[in-house]
Parts: structure tokens; C-alpha cells; sequence
């Protein structure tokens, strides 16, 4: 294991602490356990110093009012290649990362072996936009609707009719004296 549990402790201690959170609202001792499994899971890879980088960047770097304790994938944005603001453990650590926080042989061994394939992301997603049909003459059409679904042409003049006649009902009330 290449963090130790008191430093990622200390190191969230620094963000609550940052974005103050109240001590009634802080984690408790079950809490970071919790927590420290949940991160080790994840990013099993980053060493003590590495982490409490991490979390010294992301201090620095928060700002406003309402702050919320980060993600973590959030928290590790300073320590890998990232896509979309997301760290990709499999593209591997930044490689501008301070000399004393370059991982080593063992933290390079432990990152996953491929890369995990992503659909592109916005407008080149095809299937994010099939609004229309093609007919078979080339001609786009509007996919059919059900019939089960609105009012019948006749439900619709009844309705019509209906909201006629309310209205004019409610003219003649409001020009009773």
C-alpha cells in the first residue's frame, strides 16, 4: 500500500478544513475508513506525497463560495493525463509532475494495461442525433407517432368546443352586474 491511511486522513482534514465545514458535519474516524477504501479502490497507485500534493492543488485552485469536498477524480486531475477534465489512470501520470512526485516502477506497474475505449464526445456522437428518418425516396421524415398517444381529429374539435363554450360563459358572468 503506498498511502498510508493517517496521511489521507490529513489530507481531507486540509479540505475540510478549506471549504470549512462544520465539525458536526465533518467525517468521523468510521467515515475516513470508509472513505480510504473507497480511494485506494480507484487510484490504488499514489503515494502519500502524491496525495497530499493533490489536495494542496486543489486548495490552491478552489475558489468561491460553496465549496463541496471534490470527487476523486477531481482531487487527482493534478496527477494524471487527463480527457475532459477527467484523469485517465490508463494514459498514465503527468508527466510534468515535480521530480520528487514522478512515479516510480511500482506505481507504473500497478496503472491498467489498456486504455479503456471512449465514445467520441459531442457533435461526432452519431447516436446523440438521430432525430429524423430517411423515407425511401432520400426525403426526411419525422418518426411516426403513435397512434395510441394525443386526442383523434375528433376529440380535438370536442375539446375545441368545449373550451368555446367556457369561455363565452365566463364573458357572460363577468358582465353580470
Amino acid at each position: 500500500m503506498l498511502l498510508d491511511p493517517e496521511a489521507f486522513t490529513r489530507g481531507c482534514r486540509m479540505i475540510e478544513r478549506h471549504i470549512r465545514i462544520r465539525p458536526d458535519a465533518a467525517w468521523n474516524t468510521e467515515d475516513f475508513k470508509l472513505k480510504f477504501v473507497s480511494f485506494n479502490t480507484d487510484f490504488p497507485e499514489v503515494s502519500t506525497p502524491q496525495f497530499l500534493w493533490a489536495c494542496e492543488r486543489w486548495i490552491q485552485g478552489a475558489t468561491g463560495e460553496f465549496l463541496r469536498f471534490p470527487t476523486w477524480n477531481k482531487l487527482m486531475v493534478p496527477l494524471y493525463r487527463c480527457r475532459d477534465g477527467i484523469p485517465m489512470r490508463a494514459w498514465g501520470f503527468k508527466e510534468d509532475l515535480p521530480r520528487c512526485l514522478q512515479p516510480t516502477r511500482q506505481q507504473l506497474a500497478m496503472l491498467p494495461s489498456r486504455p479503456p475505449s471512449l465514445p467520441p464526445a459531442g457533435a461526432e456522437d452519431p447516436a446523440a442525433y438521430s432525430l429524423v428518418a430517411a423515407g425511401s425516396d432520400g426525403r426526411q421524415l419525422l418518426p411516426a407517432a403513435e397512434v395510441s398517444r394525443g386526442l383523434t381529429a375528433e376529440q380535438w374539435r370536442q375539446h375545441l368546443r368545449e373550451q368555446a363554450q367556457l369561455r363565452k360563459q365566463a364573458k357572460r358572468g363577468s358582465r353580470a352586474p
